[in-house]
């Protein structure tokens, strides 16, 4: 089953996406490292990465790959927040913070989901057919296929898919 990680490509998305409320990191739905390959298409163009996600002990770190092994971006979450590094030549067209939330939106435990949306503008629905969707003030913004691997951003007119790597 893939892991579900996204990506935002800033080169992709014509604004900047709307942050929405994340759940307690240490609530990943897996401990370990996965790998996956990232295809993000939109606006008549895509990318492809290499994805390696981390979850240890309320740590949740991704680092996004070029296909030649570059690091573009790396991103670290806890308790505390999110840091984000990214390789100046590509920060203008990789948003590592969207990677991560994209990630969590696809992959987190619903009803944690649910419970950091409380109170906010936004919420979460998901069905079995339908997979998840992510709504702001009513109007659905992102779809999540229901096996995870394609996230939908129907504001900004893109979508991501991912294919799961096998281990070695």
């Amino acid at each position: 089953m893939a892991l579900g990680l996204v990506c935002g490509c800033a080169a992709l998305q014509p604004g900047p996406p709307r942050p929405w409320p994340l759940p307690d990191p240490a609530l990943a739905p897996f401990q370990g490292q996965v790998e996956q390959a990232v295809r993000v298409d939109g606006g008549g163009r895509s990318a492809e990465f290499l994805a390696l996600v981390d979850c240890e002990r309320g740590v949740v770190t991704l680092a996004g790959l070029s296909p030649q092994g570059q690091r573009l971006v790396k991103v670290r979450w806890d308790a505390r927040g999110m840091a984000v590094e990214a390789d100046p030549a590509v920060a203008a067209h990789f948003d590592g913070a969207l990677a991560l939330r994209d990630l969590v939106l696809a992959r987190w435990p619903v009803a944690a989901l649910q419970r950091s949306m409380q109170g906010s503008r936004w919420a979460l629905r998901q069905t079995p057919d339908q997979g998840r969707t992510l709504s702001l003030d009513g109007r659905i913004v992102v779809a999540v296929s229901p096996d995870g691997g394609t996230v939908a951003h129907l504001q900004e007119g893109y979508r991501v898919t991912v294919r799961a790597l096998p281990a070695e």
